[in-house]
């Protein structure tokens, strides 16, 4: 929201060559609408690895998971055009947090209850 009002002068300053907008709904969702959206995505995988490790699940496998995406999913755009982080940065984050993730798994009651599935 700091940058708001500097990107509103920006939307001014088009909409008096653009009648239709167009280039100003662009620019608002390029620099507003879009970096937001990642933080929330990120912010979304963050807490998601958290209850997973909780959960007695693998928190790495999250990681692997984001691998696959990124092998299957070819070329998406690049993330400054996109409402989601790349596959490759979330999989880095998730790399970056596995290690709150285990602290996670190892508070919860996991491994009292992991030798009841062997």
């Amino acid at each position: 929201m700091s940058q708001a009002p500097l990107i509103l002068l920006g939307v001014l300053a088009l909409s008096l060559f653009d009648v239709s907008f167009y280039s100003g709904k662009m620019l608002l969702d390029l620099f507003l609408s879009m970096p937001a959206s990642r933080k929330h995505e990120a912010e979304a995988d963050y807490i998601g690895l958290l209850m997973m490790a909780q959960g007695c699940y693998r928190p790495e496998a999250a990681m692997q998971f984001w691998t696959r995406m990124e092998k299957a999913g070819g070329a998406g755009p690049p993330q400054i055009l996109s409402t989601h982080p790349s596959h490759h940065n979330r999989e880095e984050k998730i790399r970056e947090w596995l290690p709150k993730a285990m602290e996670k798994a190892e508070a919860s009651e996991c491994a009292v209850t992991s030798g009841y599935g062997k």
